[in-house]
């Protein structure tokens, strides 16, 4: 769940100083303008954020107010036996029916529960089982310290929102004034959405894990309520992929499943590492073309990318396959649709930003092309399946994941070197046949910050191979690759 809010943060906060950079760049402006487009992007969504929450707060009643004062006391005893020592004002939504939220500020948590909710209290069995379940999943995101969390992400969302809002209001008056085509207005407007909407997704995958995490907590006092609550809110269209990728909160199929058998939710879903890499390729291209320095022969920008960029998407692939190790029903080909999920969003990923120095509105992702994709693969293949056989190993000699700090000691470090290593070297190669940084040809290119190459690809492929060859960090990643796998073996030897 960090993972995802990290991950989250990063894709809005780049986002937004692409979008600033390029309206700057448009004006020939300077770093005054830069820091005006800042807060011009930020600052209506942060205001939006501001203005929804008190909206959300207006539109609630203390339950002293109502004629449901036993539903409040019984409420309260529930505050008293979860969370003994903090506040918590407990409100009433007249607009929810048999729905509850957790609002308001870390300190100061709201809980607004519908008035349907509260009459179960009063009724038998299975339904006053379901009210308590309820209140306690909300008490659960309190004693977890969600609000802070819930608060950021819903103020980047927002920023995303207000961002994708400038950069198209920007494509449409270069339409206005002849400074471009309607057909590149509507490519460039495909691509915004898909930025938006991507960085939409993270959001809501990241709130999905929450609720997750607060229905495991509330099954501490008792999964039959919690069950309960989850089945009368199911429906046909809870199985729907789309409404399940774009929902804030799980289904009821997957909240059941996920309670029932809480070693599912170690394994993380493909759709979220396809989520990550897509990001991770976005900011690929964004990084590297905030980074160019303009000189003929600037070699180090890709390889900086690459292992900035490249470690953290390691990391995010290691965890998820890492988890799915001491899952019960684990997937034997999960490390290859792990890898084949980072390959498809890398692809689409670094084709999603607007624009570059390089190419104005061209594509400058990762190349279409055979040579270039089957490298990918087979690098990405190379990567998942020993991350995977790391995992696998120490499953072997610990199944009770009682030393996990130990692995993690050796593992974190093992794989941050070999995943930097091996992007430095496959986004070099990418960014080589785009043409960013070739060394230009002829004398009239040489004071161009970019120059598309002339050679062929067998060229271009000899000259990273030079480049990487045997080097000091190509050895010493071969080595810590090789040596992470035999720790196991040396440890079980034991």
């Amino acid at each position: 769940m960090i993972l995802l809010l990290l991950l989250l943060t990063g894709t809005v906060l780049l986002n937004v100083f692409f979008i600033a950079t390029w309206l700057t760049r448009l004006e020939n402006g300077g770093a005054a303008s830069f820091l005006q487009k800042l807060q011009m992007l930020l600052t209506p969504g942060l205001a939006a954020f501001a203005l929804y929450s008190a909206f959300r707060a207006r539109r609630t009643k203390p339950i002293a107010q109502s004629r449901l004062h036993e539903a409040g006391q019984a409420v309260a005893a529930l505050v008293k036996q979860v969370s003994p020592l903090r506040y918590v004002d407990v409100r009433l939504g007249e607009h929810l029916g048999g729905r509850a939220y957790v609002t308001g500020h870390a300190r100061k948590p709201i809980i607004v529960l519908g008035p349907e909710l509260l009459a179960l209290h009063s009724m038998p069995d299975e339904r006053k089982a379901a009210f308590e379940a309820v209140v306690r999943h909300e008490l659960a995101h309190v004693r977890a310290g969600d609000l802070w969390w819930y608060q950021l992400a819903t103020a980047l969302r927002f920023a995303n929102l207000s961002t994708g809002f400038f950069a198209l209001l920007v494509l449409w008056l270069d339409v206005l004034l002849d400074r471009g085509d309607v057909t590149s207005f509507l490519v460039s407007t495909l691509r915004l959405a898909a930025l938006t909407l991507l960085t939409e997704l993270i959001a809501r995958a990241f709130l999905r894990a929450r609720e997750h995490a607060a229905d495991l907590h509330a099954a501490e006092f008792g999964v039959e309520g919690l069950l309960a609550a989850v089945k009368e809110h199911e429906t046909d269209r809870t199985r729907s992929v789309v409404r399940s990728w774009l929902r804030h909160h799980p289904g009821a199929d997957e909240r059941s499943q996920a309670v029932t058998n809480p070693g599912h939710l170690l394994a993380s879903p493909f759709g979220q590492v396809l989520l990550g890499a897509a990001a991770a390729g976005t900011a690929f291209v964004t990084l590297q073309d905030l980074l160019l320095s303009g000189a003929p022969e600037d070699k180090v920008t890709p390889i900086l990318t690459g292992v900035v960029i490249g470690v953290p998407l390691t990391l995010f692939a290691a965890f998820g396959l890492w988890r799915s190790a001491w899952q019960e029903n684990r997937n034997r080909l999960r490390a290859l649709l792990t890898a084949a999920a980072v390959l498809g969003g890398l692809v689409i990923g670094s084709h999603l930003p607007l624009y570059t120095r390089i190419f104005d509105q061209a594509p400058i992702g990762i190349p279409i092309a055979l040579s270039s994709l089957l490298s990918l693969a087979l690098g990405t293949f190379a990567l998942c399946w020993w991350l995977d056989a790391l995992g696998t190993s120490w499953h072997r000699i610990d199944p009770g994941a009682t030393r996990m700090p130990t692995f993690l000691n050796y593992a974190v470090p093992a794989a941050c070197l070999t995943g930097g290593w091996l992007f430095a070297v496959l986004w070099t190669w990418s960014a080589r046949l785009r043409g960013v940084y070739l060394g230009c040809p002829t004398e009239e290119a040489k004071d161009l910050p970019i120059c598309v190459s002339t050679t062929q690809q067998s060229d271009i492929a000899l000259t990273v191979a030079q480049d990487f060859g045997i080097t000091f960090w190509s050895v010493l990643a071969l080595v810590v690759a090789a040596a992470a796998l035999a720790v196991p073996r040396f440890l079980r030897a034991r």
